[in-house]
Order: structure tokens, then C-alpha cells, then sequence
């Protein structure tokens, strides 16, 4: 039973939003190591109050992204789709070199790293090393 459903767009990202004041890296919390698993709830509470809570929700209902969105988890918003019968949009390629070509583009485009995190779906850090690796070549 699959619906049809638009692809959201990116959500807003003018700098108001409670999450633009964070470290990036808060939003991406890993189960698999406990130091990231407690910031799971400082991740959740940055969320509540948000107003574009809604649209970065159905972003990463509608993209396949890692992290925090729209005060979801990961398995949070697996369960909505599967609910809703919603089909996730890959966000970015698993082939490295694609996905650093489209780092690469965004920042020469001007977007901040954080920004560029999420619409890649990867971590802060990812973009950091992307950067430092490019310095120095």
C-alpha cells in the first residue's frame, strides 16, 4: 500500500531556528555510542519550540536523512512512513566522491558547513574533514 506523496523541500534555514544556534553535531546522535545517545533529549527539546519544526519534519519524512529532524528520530519517522505508506527520497549518494562533489558544490555555492551537513545528510564533522582535506591538497 503505497500513496503518492510530494517530496518536501528543505526547510528554512534563515538563521532563527533554535537548531542554528547548536553544534550540528548534537543532531546526530548514534545509538551505538553512548556519549552521542545522551544528547538525544537536548537534541528532542531544541526542536519543541521551533516554528519551522513542521516543515523540517516533513523534509525528513519525505528524504531519507540521518539524525534529529522535525524533533524525530530516525526510527521515529521509519514507523510514520511505514504507517503513511510514505517512500523516502535518497538525499545524497553512498558513492564518496559524488557525495563530496556535492559538498564541494554547496560550498562554493557560499552555504555555511552546517547547512551543508544537513543537505547532504551527513555530519558537521564530515564537512570539516571535507574542508581540511581540500586545504591541504
Amino acid at each position: 500500500m503505497s500513496t503518492e506523496h510530494t517530496v518536501a523541500p528543505y526547510p528554512p534555514t534563515d538563521g532563527t531556528q533554535p537548531c542554528a544556534a547548536e553544534d550540528p553535531e548534537l543532531f546526530f546522535v548514534s545509538s551505538s555510542s553512548m556519549g552521542n545517545y545522551f544528547q538525544l533529549p537536548r537534541a528532542l527539546d531544541v526542536c519543541k519550540p521551533c516554528p519551522f519544526r513542521r516543515a523540517c519534519l516533513a523534509y525528513a519524512l519525505t528524504h531519507d536523512v540521518s539524525g534529529v529532524w522535525g524533533g524525530t528520530t530516525e526510527n521515529e519517522r521509519a514507523r510514520i512512513r511505514r504507517q503513511h505508506g510514505i517512500a523516502a527520497e535518497p538525499v545524497h549518494t553512498t558513492d564518496a566522491a559524488a557525495r563530496e562533489e556535492e559538498i564541494a558544490q554547496l560550498l562554493r555555492r557560499g552555504e555555511t558547513p552546517a547547512d551543508v551537513a544537513r543537505a547532504v545528510g551527513v555530519s558537521n564533522q564530515t564537512v570539516n574533514n571535507y574542508i581540511r582535506r581540500s586545504a591541504a591538497s
